[in-house]
């Protein structure tokens, strides 16, 4: 073993070695082993010896370990929101000085920047020097425990380690101490560089309380929590749902500081207060914000969205004003842009209200406050509403229930768009033609057609697609997606483009009720004749322009002519952002052709809450808009062309209808002078509204570090506890529309508790359910909403650093607290050591002799044949000339003699025989007794000629020999000559004969 400790081998499992004990006990039993020499049987008896030791030591799992040499640092920079700037500029200074007066060098040093999250700025290396951070982390938030978990990732695995944090301790994640302790176990040293810092001058508001729940006109008090570091004067500001409601002068005391500000309103429905402190001597501002929430049980409130700011909705407003509901109406810009302002609201109309009025979060907002929230929605027809306003495929028609895609009529309306570009003097214009495209793309139906015209400098006015279905979306938004600079060209004119859009859109293959051209441009190109532009109108063609980036006035007033004469709209856009509306709601110009105007009376196909009480019927209707039902909704009133007027449906908790028709004058005049309007819309947004709230679960909210605290108190009318229910909850942030769910523990008798991250700032909109049974075994169910405010992040509400956590984290990860004369790369710690396993080798090395040995006593191989095979394949493996041997002489004059008289017999028939007579004969001088002093060259040669000749040399005339075959053997009968001893013939046999005598006489005289 301390051979092995020299060469810093060690067994995990060294009891597996007894096992070698089995080695005499196989070569007793390989002794009968069967095998076809000695030599191989020993070879066998060796390699399965040599196996059983290795699979022996494979399983005590010997390891090398190999010492490291040099340390390596790695430096944790806190780059979040809490460092001051001059804390940050003295880190890098620190590490510079570190890696400048203490570094070794064989030493390597990295570094790690982190916030919320860690980025490796530099990875561990001989030589680094840091001037500036290169690295973006998110700043609002301090996880050291994974800047931590990142370096000891990041730690080449053959050096003594350690780490040197530069923080100010703040941690808003993780748990640093356990992760050092973690990191203290894997041989890691932890050190700390404290950031100090304090604010002398600062103010901090806390948190915003009010109750969860209060009634219409019932005073509630809104409380603000300010933490102030010194004594001074400031200004408290309340704002309610965004209005200033009170603005005082408050007197700051040291420590935390808690005023009270009484507030009361008649609206129902939920609302925001957000306070606000303001001090001249305050270092930081950013955290002098806060925000709580208060549902009012009072009036509906209904929010109406109104695509012609009040027109289309004013007898729809006057009719729910008069039904006891708060009603506030909102023009195209009027939109609310936040979740919490538009859950504020029991009831969302949107009455002939184009979807380019909404952004995409708008819509998502609008979606989550119905089924996540409760908020009734209702859409009423008009053409800018459903298909014909740009709705499909957007979140509002996936809270609706009918949908924009129409399949299941006999004769389905279809548009053509043609979109003419030229958008090269435009910042990003490239960009901007592919969002616009896009935006337009969205709008249509897969029984639309689009087609993209533009002028490109290597080809002229082509198309980038043709006129086509818009179903082929996929391969249309791919080819606007590789446009380049060259695609986009500066357009010389607008005549030929305009008439290649006329001869696409009047193309027999384009069965479109209705064709529209949009063009965007600078104004810059020829413009077309404006017999062009009339004949396209009259072909029942409309174009329209948008103007962006013109060089003169008169290039706005080109555009606007040119969509004067072809009967469309001109925009003249300054704000880039502002195009992919203006293409959405171009491209529903083609979906006009879902509007169908003509009377019909409407008929009832399944009972509704809303449609009870009239006993005499509906008055007829003008129009309405072509939709198609969801398999799930339920489909109330119909047209005379069967189509949806009236479809309700859930959507989440949430309730939503859609109204195809409309509530003004336009297909709605018989309604507007009815005796049952003003019931018959109440009713429905009635049925709308969220269900009543139970007053017996109080919620409150609070925030601790990152994390959001809910509590819950649920009691019965009686006071007593209600146990046993089960929460469940959501949460959407605004305006990131991020979603995540909450659960809920029963921490107490009637109070249930739940935790969740809130470190991104933003209003945590919070909706819970719940389910049980109360004590009589009734069943409990209903649903509650709530709200959470984050004004800054958890980074902004700290004063000072945090020095008493550094200091745990050095001592759980075996460091100390180090300043900057101190050196960080001092060598007092043990080397590591890299392990590496050898059992691996040991197996495959064992696997190979396993077949080694199977081979070596199954395979017979026989070396005469294995060197004629090699023969035969070197002859045919042609080599090049200067590899060939080179030709070599005779060694005698005897052999050379040989040689040419092998060469010469091989001319004739007889020479054969002469030849075997060379080769038998040997070397010598005198060999025939008729030709005594004849030498061997002399008989070679003689013989020879009479091999030539064919005439039988008599000295070497063999005597006659009685064939064995004319002897009898043991038994009588006659043995023939073998043939490998039978002479070829007369000439052969006569030399063989005198090669037999030459020989023996050589040898004689040797």
């Amino acid at each position: 073993m301390d051979f092995l400790k020299a060469f810093h081998i060690e067994f995990i499992r060294p009891w597996m070695l007894l096992l070698l004990l089995l080695v005499p006990w196989i070569i007793y039993q390989a002794r009968g082993v069967r095998i076809l020499s000695t030599f191989r049987k020993r070879l066998a008896i060796g390699l399965r010896i040599f196996l059983i030791v290795l699979l022996v030591l494979a399983l005590a799992e010997p390891q090398w370990r190999k010492s490291g040499e040099g340390l390596t640092v790695f430096f944790l920079l806190d780059n979040s929101e809490s460092i001051p700037a001059e804390q940050r500029e003295y880190g890098l200074e620190f590490i510079n000085h570190q890696i400048k007066t203490g570094k070794q060098d064989e030493d390597r040093c990295g570094l790690i920047v982190f916030g919320k999250d860690a980025v490796i700025e530099s990875e561990a290396r001989q030589y680094m020097s840091v001037a500036q951070l290169s690295s973006i982390v998110d700043a609002r938030g301090t996880d050291i425990a994974g800047a931590i978990r990142l370096a000891m990732a990041a730690f080449p695995p053959d050096a003594a380690k350690r780490i040197v944090l530069l923080s100010d301790g703040n941690q808003t994640s993780g748990d640093a101490e356990l992760e050092a302790k973690r990191a203290a176990a894997k041989d890691v040293e932890i050190s700390v560089a404290p950031l100090r810092y304090v604010y002398d001058q600062e103010i901090v508001l806390r948190e915003v309380v009010m109750p969860s729940h209060v009634r219409t006109d019932e005073p509630f008090d809104v409380k603000v929590l300010v933490d102030s570091l010194y004594e001074g004067d400031a200004t408290l500001r309340l704002y309610g749902d965004g209005q200033l409601v009170t603005e005082q002068p408050v007197t700051l005391e040291k420590g935390l500081n808690a005023f009270v500000v009484t507030q009361e309103t008649d609206a129902g429905g939920f609302h925001s207060y957000t306070a606000v402190v303001e001090a001249a001597d305050d270092a930081r501002p950013d955290n002098n914000r806060g925000s709580g929430f208060v549902v009012i049980r009072g009036l509906p409130r209904v929010l109406i969205l109104d695509g012609a700011d009040g027109a289309n909705s004013q007898y729809l407003a006057a009719a729910l004003n008069a039904e006891g509901m708060s009603v506030e109406v909102r023009g195209p810009s009027g939109a609310p842009g936040s979740l919490a302002e538009f859950e504020a609201y029991d009831a969302i109309v949107l009455a002939d209200f184009a979807a380019s009025y909404l952004s995409h979060d708008q819509m998502l907002m609008i979606q989550s406050a119905v089924r996540d929230f409760g908020t009734g929605l209702l859409m009423i027809g008009g053409e800018d509403s459903f298909g014909s306003g740009g709705y499909l495929n957007t979140p509002i028609e996936q809270a609706l229930p009918v949908s924009m895609d129409i399949k299941q009529r006999k004769v389905i309306p279809s548009g053509a768009l043609a979109m003419i570009m030229h958008t090269c003097e435009i910042a990003q214009g490239n960009y901007w033609a592919q969002q616009i495209s896009l935006a337009a793309l969205d709008v249509l139906s897969p029984q639309d057609y689009v087609g993209f015209l533009r002028y490109s400098n290597t080809q002229g006015e082509s198309w980038l697609f043709p006129l086509g279905p818009a179903g082929n979306k996929k391969d249309q938004k791919k080819l606007l997606s590789t446009l380049s600079w060259q695609d986009i060209g500066d357009m010389p004119s607008f005549d030929y483009s305009l008439r290649l859009a006329y001869q696409g859109l009047t193309d027999p293959g384009i069965p479109c009720n209705l064709k529209h051209i949009v063009i965007i441009s600078d104004g810059d190109p020829q413009p077309p004749s404006q017999a062009l532009a009339s004949k396209i109108k009259s072909a029942g063609i409309t174009i329209s322009t948008v103007t962006i980036a013109p060089h003169t006035p008169n290039s706005v007033a080109v555009m606007k002519n040119l969509a004067q004469w072809g009967g469309g709209n001109a925009y003249y856009v300054q704000d880039n952002q502002e195009l992919p509306r203006i293409f959405a709601k171009e491209a529903t110009t083609v979906k006009r052709g879902l509007i169908i105007e003509e009377p019909f009376t409407p008929a009832i196909t399944r009972m509704h809450e809303a449609l009870l009480g009239f006993p005499q019927g509906f008055p007829d209707l003008l129009g309405y808009v072509i939709v198609t039902p969801k398999p799930n909704a339920d489909l109330c009133m119909v047209t005379h062309q069967e189509d949806p007027l009236f479809s309700t449906w859930r959507h989440g908790i949430g309730k939503a209808a859609a109204w195809t028709s409309d509530a003004a004058p336009r297909w709605g005049q018989n309604w507007i002078s009815w005796d049952g309007y003003v019931q018959f819309w109440s009713q429905v947004v009635r049925w709308l509204l969220p269900e009543s709230e139970d007053q017996n679960i109080q919620v409150t909210t609070s925030i601790e570090g990152d994390r959001a605290r809910i509590v819950v108190d649920a009691v019965n009318d009686d006071g007593q506890f209600l146990n046993g229910l089960n929460f469940a909850g959501s949460t959407r942030v605004d305006p990131s529309i991020g979603n995540q769910g909450i659960e809920f523990r029963h921490t107490a008798p009637g109070r249930y508790e739940a935790t969740f991250p809130v470190s991104d700032p933003g209003s945590h909109m919070m909706s819970l359910r719940y389910k049980g049974e109360d004590a009589s075994g009734e069943i409990i169910e209903g649903q509650v909403t709530s709200g959470l405010a984050v004004p800054f992040s958890p980074e902004q509400a700290s004063t000072t650093s945090n020095e008493r956590i550094l200091e745990l984290v050095a001592e759980a990860g075996g460091g100390k607290v180090i300043s900057h004369e101190d050196d960080a790369f001092t060598h007092d710690l043990a080397f590591s050591r890299e392990i590496t396993p050898l059992w691996p080798l040991l197996l495959a090395v064992g696997l190979i002799l396993f077949f080694l040995d199977i081979a070596q006593r199954r395979l017979v191989i026989d070396t005469r044949q294995m060197r004629e095979a090699w023969a035969r394949l070197k002859a045919r493996i042609p080599l090049p000339a200067f590899l060939k041997p080179a030709a070599v002489g005779p060694a005698t004059e005897e052999i050379g003699s040989l040689m040419q008289a092998k060469t010469r017999a091989l001319k004739g028939a007889p020479r054969p025989a002469a030849e075997q007579y060379q080769r038998e004969r040997g070397q010598g001088e005198a060999v025939g007794e008729e030709h005594p002093g004849e030498t061997r060259e002399d008989l070679l040669t003689r013989l020879d000629r009479l091999a030539s000749e064919g005439v039988e040399d008599q000295a070497v005339k063999p005597a006659q020999r009685e064939h064995p075959a004319s002897k009898p053997d043991d038994t009588g009968q006659a043995v023939p000559e073998p043939l490998d001893r039978s002479p070829s013939g007369k000439y052969t046999g006569s030399l063989l004969e005198a090669k037999r005598r030459a020989q023996e006489k050589f040898k004689q005289k040797d």
